[in-house]
C-alpha cells in the first residue's frame, strides 16, 4: 500500500458516460461489430481510420462534451482527452514519465577528459 490517500473516482455520470452515452454506445456498437465504422477523432493514430471488428473503441465527445462525434479508436480517444486536458487528463501518466528520466550520460564512444585514464 503506497500510503497515498486516494480520492475515490468520480461516478461514470459524471464523468460523462451516464445514460445518454450508453444508449449511443449500443446504437453504434452493431455498425463498429461489421467493419464500417470510421475513427472520429481528429487525429488518428492508427494506420486506417477504419475500426477493425473486435478491437477495443470509444464513443468519442466533442471538445466541449456537449455530444459525441461519434466512434473512434480507443488509443485516439484517450490521446485526444489528453492533449485537451480532461478530467484523465495524462497528468498522472507524465508525472510518472519524469521520475522515470535518467539523467544525461557520457557518450560510450567519446574519450574521457585529458588527465583522467
Amino acid at each position: 500500500m503506497s500510503g497515498r490517500w486516494a480520492r475515490p473516482p468520480a461516478s461514470a455520470s459524471a464523468r460523462g458516460y451516464g445514460p445518454e452515452h450508453q444508449r449511443q454506445r449500443a446504437a453504434l456498437k452493431p455498425v463498429v461489430d461489421s467493419g464500417r465504422a470510421m475513427c472520429a477523432e481528429v487525429i488518428c493514430l492508427e494506420q486506417s481510420r477504419r475500426i477493425e471488428p473486435g478491437t477495443p473503441w470509444d464513443l468519442a465527445h466533442t471538445p466541449e462534451r456537449d455530444s459525441y462525434r461519434g466512434p473512434a479508436h480507443k488509443r485516439c480517444n484517450q490521446n485526444e482527452a489528453s492533449r485537451r486536458g480532461g478530467v484523465t487528463s495524462g497528468a498522472e501518466a507524465k508525472r510518472r514519465a519524469a521520475l522515470k528520466r535518467r539523467p544525461p550520460e557520457a557518450h560510450p564512444g567519446l574519450l574521457p577528459p585529458e588527465g583522467s585514464s
